[in-house]
Parts: C-alpha cells; structure tokens; sequence
C-alpha cells in the first residue's frame, strides 16, 4: 500500500492482527517512526470494548479490502494530516492541526 494515501474512515485494511475498520487517527512521532496511525477495531464485530482498539501505523497496513467514504472534509484532513508528517510535526503545525479539527466538528456536508 502506498504510505503517503491516508484512508478514510470506514476503510476495512489488513495488518498483522488482522482484519480491521479505520476508524479514527493519530499522529505518532516516535525515533522509530514519524507518520499517521490508524485507530481500528476489528471486523467484522467493531467496537466491544475499549480494549478491542488498535493502533495501526500506515506503513504497517498489509492490504486495503475497501476505501471507506470520501469527500472534500476526508480530502482536506487527509492533505493535513500529510503536511503535519511532512514537517515532522513542528509545534506551530500541531497547532494549526487542532485548529483544523474544530473547523471540521462545525462542517455540515448538507450545506454543499
């Protein structure tokens, strides 16, 4: 799988756990790893209790089985998330990241 794509949420991916649903991020910057994580739970039962989550990196995504829904919003926070590991995640980007998920909590696609 190409590193750089980010998958939408919903997005059904293989990693060495197994089968599993996108559904949320987080960026990790570690001195191993610098790059978004896939918050997960496995398919097909989803969440069954707090422990059932999973972190996946992206570079460890082993096979994409379907590429949940996207549109503009999932685009734009894709393109941020990507300039936020491209600059190694400055403080000044970190914060203009959170910036941009507060716009996001107040988008309505209906009004498109």
């Amino acid at each position: 799988m190409e590193e750089n794509k980010i998958l939408t949420l919903g997005s059904l991916i293989g990693a060495e756990g197994g089968a599993c649903m996108v559904s949320g991020y987080r960026l990790i910057d570690d001195e191993r790893y610098i790059g978004v994580g896939y918050i997960c739970v496995p398919y097909p039962m989803g969440f069954i209790e707090e422990e059932s989550f999973m972190l996946i990196r992206a570079r460890d995504v082993t096979k994409v089985y379907f590429e949940g829904f996207d549109d503009a919003a999932a685009q734009a926070l894709a393109e941020s998330l990507g300039e936020l590991v491209n600059a190694k995640e400055d403080a000044s980007n970190l914060a203009h990241y959170h910036q941009y998920l507060s716009e996001l909590l107040e988008y309505n696609p209906e009004e498109e």
